[in-house]
């Protein structure tokens, strides 16, 4: 089963408890085909339990993509309410995407570039997605509603 981890910035306990609080919510959604668990990371010395550094997801099928994305970001959206979440995720090929929500809304205009990414397509406004670089338009870009620079600043690195 391919893994798509998702890593939480901000202090060990407060992203330990953001990956457990998804992974939580992830497994309780019996329409998803998604297994959800924490990786942990040893406990230093004199501390007891160890913290949680990213969510695996696991899945069986290219099928429960879409799902995913939108369950995520419904669980993002929740979130946003009363503060920023800066996120990463990393596919198994190795390429990884860097994405910020401070709000609902902006939660939601992640989306495409979340499906894009899990999908294995460039996030847009990276090379090879199509946009201004590859002579094409943007897909998804502040032109068109998109998220800005400023509230989600979309990097793809790797494959």
């Amino acid at each position: 089963m391919p893994a798509l981890y998702v890593e939480f910035d901000g202090p060990p306990a407060e992203a330990s408890d953001l990956v457990r609080d998804l992974t939580g919510w992830l497994g309780e959604d019996e329409e998803l085909e998604v297994v959800a668990r924490a990786r942990t990371v040893p406990p230093l010395p004199g501390e007891q339990g160890g913290l949680a550094d990213a969510a695996e997801l696991l899945t069986a099928a290219g099928a429960v993509i879409g799902p995913l994305a939108g369950a995520y970001v419904m669980w993002l959206a929740e979130r946003t309410k009363s503060r920023r979440i800066s996120f990463r995720l990393t596919r198994p090929d190795g390429a990884r995407l860097e994405l910020s929500a401070a709000s609902p809304d902006e939660a939601r205009a992640l989306q495409p570039d979340l499906e894009r990414f899990v999908n294995g397509l460039p996030a847009p406004g990276t090379p090879g997605d199509g946009g201004p670089a590859a002579g094409g338009p943007a897909a998804g870009g502040p032109a068109e509603g998109g998220p800005t620079a400023g509230s989600a600043a979309p990097g793809v690195t790797g494959a």
